[in-house]
């Protein structure tokens, strides 16, 4: 169990550190692209920060899952979800950084939630890493990638429509109000996951 859950830990790190090296070098060309105006090239970089934690964050919490630790399941999505709540709200209304706020708060959740993960985690994770098993790993979940990429635009496809028909800033503000809806979602998920 811990060579696969190290070699999985360690080809994320690897994969998100790529995508976070790329994405700052191309960052005023990608910031452009993704937020359609100038002048967000740091709420980018946030933005992209943010995946990185939280593609790290996602492994652990599954990791809890896959080990059949409910209750650290459910505590570290409790964490992660109103350290974001709080931050966000602090920093995008109490000290006014707008979509920067929004980000960095998101940002401090999911690195709440890893941090609460790896100490919980410290014997699962280990400086090790094996390719046999991360092939078996890779051949396995092949098929689940087009299904994961259908999910993924289905959960963002709503911020991508409203900042097509409307702004920047309203993006912002329907996050921010979905961070804090979430709260009821993650008790649901958390009775289900038990279930």
């Amino acid at each position: 169990l811990i060579l696969y859950a190290s070699s999985a830990f360690w080809f994320t790190i690897f994969c998100y550190t790529v995508f976070l090296g790329t994405s700052f070098f191309y960052s005023n060309e990608l910031s452009r692209l993704v937020m359609g105006q100038e002048g967000l090239e740091s709420s980018f970089q946030v933005g992209v920060i943010y995946i990185f934690i939280n593609g790290v964050f996602y492994l652990i919490q599954n990791q809890f899952r896959w080990e059949f630790r409910s209750v650290h399941y459910a505590i570290v999505s409790m964490v992660t979800t109103v350290v974001t709540m709080l931050l966000s709200l602090m920093l995008t209304y109490g000290v006014a950084w707008g979509l920067k706020g929004l980000l960095l708060g998101m940002v401090g959740g999911a690195l709440a939630g890893c941090f609460y993960g790896l100490w919980y985690l410290r014997h699962s994770f280990r400086f090790r890493f094996q390719w046999a098993y991360l092939k078996e790993m890779l051949i396995f979940s092949a098929p689940l990638v087009p299904s994961g990429i259908a999910v993924f635009v289905g959960l963002h496809i709503d911020r991508l429509m409203i900042y097509h028909y409307s702004t920047l800033g309203d993006v912002g503000m329907f996050g921010m109000g979905f961070r804090v809806a979430s709260i009821v979602g993650v008790v649901i998920v958390g009775f289900q996951v038990s279930l």
